[in-house]
C-alpha cells in the first residue's frame, strides 16, 4: 500500500515507528492490519481495474 502526502506519510510512519524519506510511504499488509487496529476509521480500500 502507498500513502502519498507529506502529513500523511509522516503521520503513518510515526504511528508505525517507521521512517519517511519525502512525500510516499510504502507499507505492507501486517503494517496495515496495525494501523487499522489502532485507528479503525482512518482507511479505506480503492480498487481499480
Amino acid at each position: 500500500m502507498r500513502i502519498r502526502g507529506g502529513a500523511e506519510a509522516r503521520a503513518v510512519a510515526a504511528l508505525l515507528g517507521k521512517k519517511v524519506e519525502g512525500e510516499e510511504l510504502v507499507i505492507y499488509r501486517p503494517e496495515l492490519r496495525e494501523v487499522r487496529r489502532r485507528l479503525p476509521t482512518t482507511t479505506y480500500y480503492l480498487f481499480l481495474p
